[in-house]
């Protein structure tokens, strides 16, 4: 249990704290498998906030369906389209312990006191807060307050779990720590999760699949490394991180910029390509190399940048810049103004449509 299909969604949204015109959710198609971890990602205000809250039933769209396990709920109230939320902030009933704050949801379900205890300890156990049932929420720190909203969002057995940016307002090490304990859960309960993020690290870290938004749209879904290794348009490569974007033309599998000539895997002719190499796909070297499966040019290097433990080039090739980041190594003697290869490796090149200026 826990299938959601969304269908023709439409729905006008406003981008906080902004005084634009409003923006609008566009949804012909989405499809979440019962007991799949799905993340919606995004830069703030691209409207995947607004999706869940659509899906949570806090919000009205103007058209379209979502039917949960086949049947629709767009006239069922949030509270019995058996979902459980967690949001930002954990929203706590400070006058209530933390046993009492976990078995609020199980009362209003009219759940026996004795089996409401029960699961409430089960699920303070499955988050890391054994022991914590008698304190209240005023004596847990952020992450602990934060377990205990999702103990309480999952003690109620729900058919999915939504949750908007729950980590956001955690030190780092605390984040990496909750993405750890969702998984868990995630395993151990098999609960359809629906999760809302603008971070691709959290992202990656977490999903099974991710739906990337931009302006109320989704413009890819996939598994993490779909969405890296085969992003559909430049916009998707480019959020995946730094990307060099080299504008140019393909003519007989040999793809040219200014007087750089590239060799290709078979590909279609085209006046105006867009080649996509990825910082981190790109090596350095002393001596040329003769391997058939990759492209090798000489260049020179324009500036380089140490940064805990990488190093960040900028190289020349014929005229065309590229950024490359290599771990660093000791023994290396590459440094600025130095001639050197520049090694890339075929199948790590993406041919896209469209135009962009030269970009390193």
């Amino acid at each position: 249990m826990g299938k959601l299909d969304i269908q023709n969604l439409e729905l006008s949204y406003k981008q906080k704290s902004t005084e634009h015109h409003p923006f609008r959710l566009s949804v012909p198609e989405l499809h979440i498998n019962e007991g799949e971890f799905f993340t919606l990602l995004g830069e703030s205000g691209c409207g995947k906030t607004t999706l869940l809250k659509t899906i949570a039933g806090l919000e009205a769209p103007e058209g379209g369906n979502i039917l949960m396990d086949g049947q629709s709920v767009i006239h069922i109230p949030t509270e019995k389209r058996g979902i459980g939320m967690v949001f930002q902030s954990s929203l706590l009933f400070p006058h209530m312990n933390v046993l009492k704050n976990v078995c609020f949801g199980l009362k209003m379900a009219k759940i026996p006191q004795e089996t409401a205890i029960e699961w409430a300890r089960e699920a303070l156990s499955s988050v890391g807060l054994e022991g914590y049932e008698n304190r209240s929420p005023l004596e847990l720190s952020g992450g602990q307050q934060q377990r205990v909203s999702m103990a309480r969002s999952i003690v109620t057995r729900p058919k999915v779990l939504l949750m908007d940016e729950p980590f956001s307002s955690l030190d780092s090490s605390l984040r990496d720590e909750m993405r750890k304990l969702i998984r868990r859960l995630h395993q151990k309960y098999k609960i359809t999760i629906v999760f809302v993020t603008h971070d691709i690290d959290e992202a990656f870290q977490i999903s099974d699949r991710i739906a990337l938004m931009d302006q109320g749209k989704i413009i890819q879904i996939g598994t993490p490394k779909e969405l890296y290794y085969d992003p559909k348009s430049i916009d998707v490569a480019k959020f995946m991180g730094p990307v060099n974007r080299v504008m140019g033309s393909l003519e007989n599998s040999i793809f040219k910029s200014q007087e750089w000539l590239i060799q290709m895997p078979s590909q279609e002719d085209a006046i105006h390509k867009t080649l996509i190499i990825r910082p981190e796909d790109i090596s350095l070297h002393n001596e040329p190399c003769n391997d058939s499966l990759n492209n090798c040019f000489s260049a020179r290097i324009v500036s380089l940048d140490e940064r805990r433990g990488y190093n960040h080039y900028v190289v020349d090739v014929q005229g065309v810049l590229l950024n490359v980041v290599e771990r660093t190594v000791e023994n290396s003697s590459l440094r600025n103004g130095d001639t050197c290869y520049v090694v890339i490796e075929k199948r790590r090149m993406l041919l896209m449509s469209g135009d962009v200026e030269n970009h390193a």
